[in-house]
């Protein structure tokens, strides 16, 4: 999915690509904690299982409300806020990656 968001960057589709980015946060956090019934309240599960702080939750949630402006209203990002709301996304998918990561490596480093 992630490779689709980037291909409508390079079309300069911003509407498109936030509104991709959108789906894939919520994908992430339905992997995470399960399909909790809005946006909200799975980034609420993520925060109360300690997956990520306070700080995160608000940096997640502004990334979906552009993503929601986006897809609902009609707003036209700024390639700026595109590239603010893709960094977002990358960051929330390198955490998962990183967590399977260092859970390999825990179990391959002697005690």
């Amino acid at each position: 999915m992630l490779d689709e968001v980037y291909a409508t960057l390079h079309a300069d589709s911003r509407r498109l690509a936030m509104m991709g980015a959108r789906a894939i946060i919520d994908v992430v956090i339905t992997r995470t904690v399960g399909d909790q019934g809005s946006f909200s309240k799975g980034l609420d599960e993520l925060k109360n299982k300690d997956l990520i702080s306070k700080r995160d939750r608000d940096i997640i949630e502004a990334a979906v409300n552009a993503g929601s402006a986006a897809m609902h209203r009609g707003h036209q990002p700024t390639a700026d806020d595109v590239n603010v709301v893709i960094d977002i996304v990358e960051r929330m998918v390198h955490a998962e990656i990183l967590e399977a990561k260092a859970k390999e490596l825990a179990a391959t480093t002697p005690p």
